[in-house]
């Protein structure tokens, strides 16, 4: 799993790497959730963000970051239990996010 990180000319590079390990086709910005891998065209968190509603994930987001005391919340974002609060948040009011879904639904298949 990685992020292809559209905003940035010199990740085109590493993108097709990156795909090279995992036999795919090669592309700058792959998107998308396949057999061996997944990728996200700008990154993980602005995924997450676009998927749930921006001012939803803004909201969840800072609570959780007070919750479990990061004052910046660009440090929370990438903390996994600050992460999961927002996605509990998400799941009691009806919001997924299918990409990830879809990834953790390919996972459970390999095992």
């Amino acid at each position: 799993m990685f992020d292809s990180d559209y905003d940035d000319e010199s990740e085109a590079i590493i993108n097709r790497q990156l795909l090279r390990l995992v036999d795919a086709e090669e592309e700058d910005w792959p998107s998308g959730v396949y057999d061996r891998h997944a990728c996200f065209q700008e990154n993980l968190t602005e995924c997450i963000r676009t998927s749930l509603g921006p001012d939803f994930y803004d909201e969840a987001l800072r609570d959780g970051c007070d919750k479990y005391g990061y004052h910046k919340q660009s440090r929370g974002a990438k903390n996994p239990t600050v992460i999961s609060s927002v996605f509990k948040t998400a799941k009691e009011d009806d919001r997924s996010v299918s990409k990830i879904d879809e990834i953790i639904d390919h996972v459970l298949t390999m095992i």
